[in-house]
């Protein structure tokens, strides 16, 4: 056997020696590791040479190496705030300018150029000028949301029960919550205090380590947990964040002002004795107020025996907020003959309604789309333009395949889902500043041709 140094199809890879060995005489593939001596393996692969064994190894690789790249993303982003922060970063760094809604646009938006914009740190909308635009010619848009169900702190959250420091918290959107039991959760979000000159500063904070726990009820408390349960979000999804005796023993009450004149904190001592050290504030009093919501400690990973399967939270709709930006960044530079412009919008509160100023029913899109085709040109321009709303759905679950219609079963591997509209209104529809804000998936006015798409 050749040397590795000797042999004509060595390369050297992260301090190993990969040696493929092509042989088409035989399509079976194996694997052989040899020792050295300058203590260096051999990867001595047999492969066949089919060009379609080969591509198919090829996008398999690919495929994999986006997962791990989509979990990354997951892991960064807890909360919609951190999700336009990680996406503004990705598309900061491939040469996108921010503009500000508050600003004129007419001198800074340019053929070929490539613009974003945030609203509320929670939505994000990025946009590529093709070098053949004219505002009538229409916009091509992605749509998808930057939030996911989850538990979020109250407004107001001191709560003790039982000796016990608890966190007076919420449910978002349309969750299976005592899935969110027995788990170790940390906490995220965005938090406005005072900064230099007592003025008003906005951070965003992620405390990651596990920080509180919904606990379950015993079996011998309740023996028919497993028949029936139903939890109270009011009463049985509040987190335990420490003892009372502890958190006392850490923070000595003040002796100098009477309990009675004390007045009743609004948020949890222990909570807020937290974010300051996490913030580097010089006292809880400096936090004026917060956003944050508890997210699962565990880390996002690929799964199964080929890491074919991404285990994660916030798939729902973080997978399509990823995809969204890296397609966006794939295509950007082909823009030689484009005649739309190409866009990416990323809502905040789809799964409460949309109706916030962030959120898809806001006229947040109506908004930028008039200031990029003014006056006459913003009809033709909705006319030709195309909205796909992407989200995720559901495959076909192995244990329930009853609750799919028989020929509507979603399955993995078969490529994307397309939804049709079975009402009048479609994914991506907005108001008109002659039309009320209605409520949601009610038809207000003409809007582009769209689609709602899922990918699976």
């Amino acid at each position: 056997m050749k040397t590795p140094s000797a042999h004509p199809q060595y390369q050297q890879t992260a301090g190993l020696y990969w040696l493929l060995w092509l042989d088409s005489r035989e399509a079976s593939a194996y694997v052989n590791i040899r020792l050295y001596t300058n203590c260096r393996y051999i990867l001595l692969v047999k492969l066949p040479t089919s060009p379609s064994s080969l591509h198919r190894m090829k996008r398999m690789t690919e495929m994999e190496a986006t997962g791990k790249s989509f979990v990354q993303f997951v892991n960064k982003c807890p909360s919609p705030f951190h999700v336009v922060r990680e996406c503004k970063a990705r598309l900061a760094g491939s040469g996108f300018v921010q503009l500000l809604e508050s600003r004129a646009w007419d001198d800074q938006v340019k053929a070929g150029g490539k613009y974003l914009l945030t609203r509320n740190g929670s939505s994000l909308c990025a946009f590529v000028v093709g070098k053949q635009f004219k505002p009538e010619h229409g916009f091509k848009i992605v749509a998808a949301h930057t939030d996911s169900p989850c538990i979020r702190v109250k407004p107001r959250s001191h709560r003790t029960e039982e000796g016990m420091c608890q966190v007076s918290v919420d449910t978002y959107g349309g969750g299976i919550w005592h899935t969110w039991l027995d788990r170790d959760l940390a906490v995220a979000g965005r938090v406005i205090h005072t900064g230099a000159g007592d003025s008003l500063q906005e951070s965003l904070v992620q405390i990651d380590r596990p920080l509180l726990k919904i606990p379950n009820i015993c079996i011998h408390l309740q023996r028919d947990h497993n028949e029936k349960f139903s939890p109270n979000p009011e009463r049985h999804l509040q987190p335990i964040i420490a003892t009372a005796l502890k958190h006392q023993l850490n923070c000595p009450p003040d002796n100098d002002v009477s309990p009675d004149k004390k007045p009743k904190p609004r948020h949890s001592p222990v909570l807020m004795k937290l974010l300051t050290e996490e913030l580097k504030l010089t006292s809880p009093d400096d936090i004026t107020e917060f956003e944050l919501c508890l997210y699962d400690y565990n880390k996002a990973c690929l799964t199964g025996a080929y890491s074919e399967f991404v285990s994660s939270p916030r798939i729902d709709n973080l997978a399509s907020c990823f995809q969204a930006v890296q397609a966006m960044l794939d295509s950007c530079d082909d823009l030689e003959e484009e005649t739309q412009m190409r866009m990416i919008v990323l809502y905040d509160h789809e799964e409460v309604g949309s109706v916030s100023s962030s959120g898809a029913q806001s006229r947040m899109t109506e908004s930028i789309l008039r200031r990029l085709a003014p006056g006459a040109g913003f009809e033709p321009a909705v006319a030709n333009s195309l909205l796909m709303s992407w989200d995720v759905a559901h495959v076909v679950h192995p244990n329930y395949p009853e609750k799919h219609e028989h020929n509507l079963k979603p399955s993995m591997h078969q490529g994307n889902m397309q939804q049709s509209p079975t009402a009048s209104s479609c994914p991506g529809t907005w108001p008109t500043s002659s039309t009320p804000t209605t409520p949601r998936n009610t038809s207000t006015t003409s809007s582009p041709a769209c689609t709602k798409v899922t990918c699976n």
